[in-house]
């Protein structure tokens, strides 16, 4: 009975139910906006906060010595092109035939490419070689391998140092230094966007060799917290901190520890290519100042440049601080007024159904009842307007995946669009986010009781249909 009056309540008011109900979803959408932005803040530094403690240092090649590799390998190439194309001429005019011109080709690559090697002009391309620095106490390294988990993704392979200086905040199960290392599996962490579930074992290939080891899940990174540097990476100037030199990753990307002696008995038996792609380091603890000089001169002796991440860490953070700062004002503003807003909404539907509570109470239905009733409606309300919000924020969440779909498929396949485009990537609802909108509605509800509870407590009757004709 009860439920049969809140129906007929809400269908005697239509506009204001309405109303009502597109105001709680806006509201609800945008708590969740304010969520959403709150944990963009700090993403990155939390992430290396560890690595740039003390005197840490991102490695690289000094700027200037690899624009002048990079010059004088535009030279020879125009050198190249040069003494090449006479020979193409004489192609195009029949002079030659194209046996002769390959010939002519292979002489000048073996040519330009003997004085590429003597002015070891590939240098850069090779990250530095962290071996040829005095005093490094830790390593942060992660590598380019033959190692892969479909054909098209590879495993990233980290240091363990990297490993236990890195914080991922984990959605479920263990990150690589928490979890238990077993002979039998390589663990692996993937982020809760994929496809993947803890415990899954994965066949894993080393080079042409499908499934040479297994590998097994053992967490989820939260996809949801680092889903801003997963769909636009992260890059900064030397003065901030920059994840795209550091660790490059993505929804697709499942994290491994390197382990030599795992993997060197592996390579034993199958082809294994290994190389750093990125490296940072950190120097031995209560080093003096002469081998501080002494760590840096080697460095430019090798024509590497000491990028300080402690530094770059502290501007970073200090940035992100003002701008969090910045906004605070308006996200404490926007909560105050979605939360006025809902009690506000919901304090003037309860008013305008006083005369009718009244009604009710004078044919012989208890306070109790109306009190029931209204608590109904306002349940009805709330789902309903929480159903709304979840269908616009699914539908734009699909509208941008289909859109990231059609672009990738356009430029490369269908195929290649289905692996990397997942709709896990653009439609998630965090834990943090769920809690915040059912406590904002519980509010809502509570007062939606509150005030009918003392009104009608105190009410007169008689009177107050008498004030409500």
């Amino acid at each position: 009975m009860i439920f049969k009056y809140a129906v007929k309540q809400l269908k005697r008011r239509p506009f204001m139910t309405i109303l009502i109900l597109f105001q709680f979803a806006v509201i609800t959408l945008l708590i969740s906006m304010i969520l959403t932005k709150i944990s963009s803040y700090f993403v990155t530094s939390n992430l290396i906060k560890k690595i740039c403690e003390g005197d840490s240092y991102y490695i690289q090649y000094d700027i200037s010595y690899s624009i002048e590799k990079d010059d004088r390998a535009g030279e020879l190439s125009n050198a190249f092109d040069a003494e090449f194309q006479p020979y193409l001429d004489k192609l195009n005019n029949q002079e030659i035939t194209q046996e002769e011109l390959e010939k002519k080709y292979k002489e000048l690559d073996k040519k330009y490419d003997k004085i590429r090697k003597e002015e070891n002009l590939d240098e850069c391309s090779a990250p530095p070689d962290i071996s040829k620095l005095p005093y490094v106490g830790k390593i942060y390294a992660y590598y380019d391998s033959t190692l892969t988990y479909t054909p098209d993704d590879l495993i990233t392979l980290l240091s363990t140092d990297y490993i236990n200086d890195l914080n991922f905040k984990m959605q479920s199960g263990n990150w690589l230094s928490d979890a238990e290392q077993t002979d039998d599996y390589l663990n692996l962490v993937a982020f809760s966007s994929s496809n993947y579930n803890i415990g899954d074992v994965i066949d894993v290939s080393m080079g042409d060799v499908d499934g040479a080891i297994k590998g097994k899940i053992v967490g989820l990174a939260d996809y949801s917290y680092y889903k801003e540097i997963c769909e636009h990476g992260s890059f900064e100037t030397d003065n901030y901190l920059s994840l795209d030199n550091m660790l490059q990753f993505n929804s697709a990307t499942i994290f491994a520890e390197y382990s030599p002696d795992f993997f060197e008995e592996k390579a034993k038996k199958y082809f294994f290519f290994l190389e750093p792609f990125s490296q940072s380091v950190k120097l031995k603890d209560n080093i003096t100042q002469e081998e501080k000089d002494e760590f840096f001169s080697a460095a430019t002796s090798n024509k590497y440049e000491c990028v300080d991440l402690k530094k770059a860490y502290q501007n970073t953070y200090i940035r992100d601080k003002k701008n969090f700062q910045n906004d605070i004002i308006f996200l404490i503003t926007a909560s105050l007024i979605a939360i006025i807003s809902l009690i506000g909404m919901t304090a003037l539907s309860v008013s305008k159904e006083i005369k009718t509570y009244s009604i009710y109470c004078l044919n012989g239905m208890t306070r109790k009842q109306c009190i029931g009733i209204n608590a109904v409606v306002i349940s009805l309300l709330v789902i309903i307007s929480t159903l709304i919000a979840f269908i616009v924020k699914f539908s734009y969440s699909y509208w941008c995946y289909i859109k990231r779909y059609i672009d990738l498929a356009a430029f490369y396949s269908k195929e290649h669009a289905k692996a990397v485009v997942k709709f896990s990537n653009y439609f998630s609802i965090g834990t943090s986010e769920a809690v915040a909108v059912i406590i904002l509605l519980c509010i809502a509800f509570i007062s939606a009781m509150i005030i009918p509870y003392f009104t009608l407590k105190r009410l007169d009757i008689i009177q107050s249909i008498k004030e409500n004709r």
